[in-house]
């Protein structure tokens, strides 16, 4: 069994290094990384190149067409058995292949990808602490029946950093949506359950890292679209008491409360989801983000 893996990267040259060095010093060494370079403007491809490792490959886009295009030249470009995925800015322990190919292998043919837990470094404190104690963080495993769980992103799966796929699977449902630029390994996931069952592993094999915030309008766009797509099944559930659109309404207003749009930020929570205390975390935090900032512009 051999795996590749699709590392989607964009000026990404002060963190693709840690990436890399973790898939090449993973246990299970039957593998091939493809890093995926979406138009750099810095030395991204340079720092990939200075490799000396003939697992590893640089496929370049002239122009910047976003990380569902780039992970799906990925696909594309792999061929191994498996496909996994990992996000420019995180990282995996040595074991995570191994144990994930181990587990995947335990189950019938009808489980066809599997992912795992995380270690969250970008994670705000409060939502940390809340987390720690309050173990709100549901791990799912299972087929269609999650679906549901997944649009109103209740199953904390990160596919981004996390998720081993059989190939032909990811192929089969024609990789990533391009048009999607926020949630797309959440729509790719859908897909995927209606494929086959996903399973969880149960350990901390990937390292998920702080990113930048993006704006409010990106996400409440893209936000409209990723609900757009899988209408008809929101729309059903909705319609069966599953509040979908109320978890992706916090989303949206936490981003508004972190750019200090405080009154954007409240009509959206006004008609969200806050089911935890991790939820009421997050939002304080969101706050405080936004106090800071109209204070600094001040």
């Amino acid at each position: 069994m051999s795996v590749s893996v699709v590392i989607p990267a964009y000026n990404e040259s002060k963190n693709i290094s840690r990436a890399v060095d973790s898939v090449l010093a993973q246990t299970y060494e039957e593998l091939e990384c493809i890093v995926v370079d979406d138009g750099s403007e810095d030395d991204t491809v340079e720092r990939v190149e200075s490799y000396d490792d003939d697992r590893l490959r640089c496929i370049k886009h002239d122009v910047n067409r976003g990380r569902s295009a780039a992970r799906n030249t990925g696909i594309t470009a792999a061929t191994g058995d498996y496909i996994a995925f990992l996000d420019s800015d995180d990282q995996w322990v040595p074991e995570k292949l191994e144990h994930q190919l181990q587990y995947l292998n335990s189950k019938p043919d009808s489980w066809v990808a599997a992912y795992c837990g995380v270690t969250q470094k970008r994670r705000n404190v409060l939502e940390q602490i809340a987390g720690a104690v309050f173990n709100s963080g549901k791990k799912k495993e299972g087929g269609s029946e999650l679906i549901k769980e997944v649009l109103s992103t209740r199953a904390s799966i990160h596919p981004g950093s996390t998720l081993l796929v059989k190939r032909d699977i990811a192929t089969s449902i024609g990789g990533f949506d391009e048009s999607i630029h926020i949630n797309e390994d959440l729509a790719f996931i859908v897909e995927l359950l209606k494929k086959g069952k996903l399973a969880y592993l149960d350990e901390q094999l990937s390292i998920i890292h702080r990113s930048n915030y993006t704006d409010g309008d990106t996400i409440k766009n893209e936000k409209e679209k990723f609900l757009n797509k899988f209408s008809n099944t929101v729309y059903d559930l909705e319609s069966e008491g599953y509040r979908v659109i109320c978890k992706h309404n916090y989303v949206v207003g936490k981003a508004y409360l972190r750019e200090g749009q405080f009154k954007r930020g409240v009509n959206y929570l006004r008609n969200a989801c806050i089911e935890s205390v991790e939820d009421i975390a997050g939002v304080v935090w969101s706050f405080i983000l936004g106090v800071r900032k109209n204070s600094s512009e001040d």
